[in-house]
């Protein structure tokens, strides 16, 4: 028959263990410390269709190779998009790493839902970390801007506060962003890439993260 004292003393080795292994296989939850959600409207083949774009800062104590999946749900709609590492896109900007996308749309071209969002983190223990992020500006809040190239002028019809010329390749990669200050002027007088064969026209008014994209536009 095992003593009291020996009996003490195996439970008491059985909870150090059990102690110790806990540690041994315990995981960091990961985390999001910054977040933003905007919306922009995109002209493609002659109807405009808008989607959110949403990015994060996270951090993860175990490393960002740990983070395995981001869900972004409207639980008040119950819409979910769910994107893993090879969804979604890595910016480096400031010191900071944001994943994100800009492709949050509706099936069908409905309307996207306003309101109250949580990004949630997962990682590939099954720990999360979440955040809210809110958009509530109802409806177009200015018209689709609209822009021409004539005689190697250009000529920018819009109510945003704030406009950017993307450069594009002949091959129709990217190849820089410009802002525009005035509304009309020569080609000539920007900074455009000697490889610039086309443009489009980005417009946004920052503070309510709402922007809108055009076609592009030739500019031989």
């Amino acid at each position: 028959m095992i003593n009291h004292t020996r009996k003490f003393r195996i439970l008491a080795a059985g909870i150090v263990f059990i102690i110790l292994f806990s540690f041994s296989c315990s995981q960091n939850n990961p985390n999001i410390n910054e977040g933003y959600i905007g919306l922009c409207y995109y002209a493609e083949s002659g109807t405009i269709e808008g989607r959110y774009y949403v990015f994060i800062t996270p951090s993860d104590d175990d490393g960002m190779e740990d983070i395995d999946e981001m869900i972004i749900s409207h639980k008040k709609e119950g819409l979910r998009w769910r994107l893993s590492a090879s969804d979604w896109v890595l910016i480096n900007t400031d010191g900071k790493t944001w994943i994100g996308t800009h492709s949050i749309s509706m099936p069908d071209r409905e309307a996207l839902p306003r309101g109250v969002f949580t990004v949630e983190l997962i990682d590939k223990a099954g720990m999360t970390g979440s955040m809210q992020l809110t958009f509530d500006v109802r409806g177009a809040a200015h018209p689709f801007p609209k822009f021409s190239i004539e005689d190697r002028r250009y000529s920018i019809q819009s109510e945003y506060p704030a406009h950017y010329f993307i450069c594009y390749d002949r091959s129709g990669a990217f190849l820089r962003t410009v802002k525009i200050e005035n509304a009309e002027g020569t080609l000539s007088s920007l900074s455009l890439p000697r490889d610039c064969e086309s443009l489009a026209l980005w417009a946004e008014s920052p503070e309510i993260f709402l922007s809108a994209l055009t076609e592009r536009t030739g500019i031989r």
